[in-house]
């Protein structure tokens, strides 16, 4: 973050991430279990999970549709 000047849950943040990724908010999933962060991602389109435990995430993450 000190290096590109900003961090999360700043916008900018995941914006350079998608570009560095090579990728579009809605083909990118974001974990976190930092409210705040997790806003910050969905603001620009991405797709999150907030997570508040192990099994919880496992069963947020075996619910999603993956598209091809």
């Amino acid at each position: 973050s000190h290096e590109l000047g900003t961090r999360k849950p700043e916008s900018k943040i995941f914006e350079i991430a998608l570009d560095y990724l090579k990728t579009k908010p809605e083909q990118t999933l974001f974990l976190d279990d930092n409210l705040d962060n997790i806003n910050g991602a969905k603001e620009i389109g991405i797709n999150t999970i907030l997570v508040t435990s192990n099994a919880q995430m496992l069963k947020d993450i075996g619910k999603l549709t993956i598209i091809k």
